[in-house]
């Protein structure tokens, strides 16, 4: 199924904005077209697409890909549209629209509904994504201050798919 070719079915989605609003869809991850460690970025390049003329861009957008995106089965994606915006939102002003995702023929469908306890689910996420922190005290990774001499920076970041906006 090609993106181009899909249409859109967003049933009493009225108008959407972007502005700290998290975008949660439900959906069954072999139902996404596309390579498996793809399908979170088929998943909004599709939905940016029908909803906000565009595609897709790490510079301005987050998708948080669940760990058995490539696998089978119903899982939670997550898309944070004009992450940059400022001030950084509080988790708990951020708007939650939450859509179940159906493959219909070759076409997605986003249908809005309401999950009881999403907003508990998507608190553990960031707004935007983990930025890159480099850890200052080497002591507290080792727990012995001669073990940190040798070793080289850590940087903690979020685990999720590098790709291009494309």
């Amino acid at each position: 199924m090609e993106p181009r070719t899909q249409t859109t079915s967003t049933k009493q989605t009225g108008q959407l904005k972007s502005t700290t609003t998290r975008f949660c869809f439900r959906v069954r991850v072999e139902d996404v077209p596309g390579p498996p460690l793809g399908r979170s970025l088929t998943l909004a390049n599709d939905f940016l697409r029908r909803n906000f003329c565009r595609s897709f861009s790490w510079e301005s957008d987050y998708v948080y890909t669940p760990v058995n995106i490539g696998g089978q089965g119903k899982v939670w994606v997550l898309l944070d549209v004009d992450k940059n915006v400022e001030p950084k939102p509080d988790l708990k002003d951020v708007e939650l629209v939450t859509f179940r995702v159906r493959a219909i023929k070759d076409s997605l469908e986003y249908e809005r509904v309401h999950y009881a306890g999403i907003r508990s689910y998507t608190s553990i996420f960031p707004w935007g994504g983990r930025s890159m922190q480099p850890v200052q005290d080497w002591r507290t990774l080792s727990g012995r201050e001669g073990e940190t001499q040798h070793r080289q920076p850590v940087v903690m970041e979020d685990v999720g798919i590098e790709g291009s906006s494309a």
